[in-house]
């Protein structure tokens, strides 16, 4: 069972707490059994991480299907990069992105997919706290990379010594989080 909605079966605003991906499953399968009350769901609470893909699909499924009722003012997602890549063809991504009710949001470790939920989202924040990854060390960037043979040429040095934003020069428009929330420019009043 999940593991909860605070207060259960509540006509005042509610937060679904998924802990693990049974949790989700179970949230799934409550839902299609009527045990949920949707319109009461104010936000979701997900420290999952990684689910199956079924899991993820079927999530991302039921989001859509119940946009209409399902008003979620706010969103926590810990392990973003991992629950969002979850489903199949970035489901998971687009499904939050339509939520257009979403006003605070909180995303932990922040990758391509959450930024992919960034860009393409409809919602207006008033709030949101983004953790994103260290820029200078960024996958694929290894001690072994690091420690390469000596008589690599000078000027690869002194790219790979200075930092990403320095050398890429995309670097701010992907990872600046007020240009990824450019839906929320005009309401957004606290970033952490």
């Amino acid at each position: 069972m999940f593991t909860s909605i605070s207060p259960p079966r509540a006509e005042r605003t509610a937060t679904v707490h998924l802990l693990c991906g049974s949790d989700v499953e179970s949230f799934i399968k409550s839902v299609y059994a009527n045990e949920v009350d949707i319109p009461s769901i104010q936000g979701f609470r997900i420290s999952s991480g990684s689910i199956t893909q079924s899991t993820g699909d079927a999530f991302a499924g039921l989001i859509v299907k119940h946009l209409g009722v399902l008003k979620i003012r706010h969103l926590e997602i810990h392990h973003a990069e991992e629950f969002l890549g979850s489903s199949s063809s970035y489901r998971l991504v687009h499904a939050f992105a339509m939520c257009t009710t979403i006003t605070h949001l909180i995303l932990d470790e922040v990758g391509d997919r959450a930024r992919e939920l960034l860009v393409k989202s409809r919602f207006s924040l008033v709030s949101a706290s983004l953790t994103m990854p260290d820029p200078d060390d960024e996958p694929g960037e290894s001690d072994s990379e690091s420690e390469q043979d000596s008589s690599s040429s000078s000027s690869s040095d002194s790219d790979n010594a200075r930092p990403n934003s320095e050398r890429d020069p995309d670097y701010h428009a992907r990872h600046n989080p007020i240009v990824l929330l450019r839906n929320s420019r005009a309401t957004l009043h606290h970033v952490l």
